[in-house]
């Protein structure tokens, strides 16, 4: 991912976000993150959560720089995550 911009939304129990957080060089990683056993989650419960989290990003960013192809990007990243989660089950 180091080559991208899209954002990193962690998912796991909360006590290990300080852990990851400390470890991270990802510049894009989200201040939230989706807190619980991710397990315990289906795909579609991470993916809306996650998606969630990054359009509240999309709207904070000054005009102009929220445009619809870095939208669809993002969204595009998503697909792409959960097509892998799917994968693993």
């Amino acid at each position: 991912m180091t080559a991208s911009h899209a954002p990193l939304v962690l998912a796991g129990v909360d006590y290990l976000f300080p852990i990851y957080r400390e470890a991270n060089t990802y510049p894009h990683l989200l201040d939230k993150g989706i807190t619980g056993s991710p397990e315990e989650l289906t795909i579609k419960d991470l993916h809306r959560q996650s998606l969630s989290l990054v359009e509240d990003r999309i709207a904070a960013l000054p005009p102009g720089h929220a445009d619809e192809a870095r939208l669809l990007r993002m969204r595009e990243t998503f697909r792409i995550l959960i097509r892998a989660k799917q994968q693993e089950a």
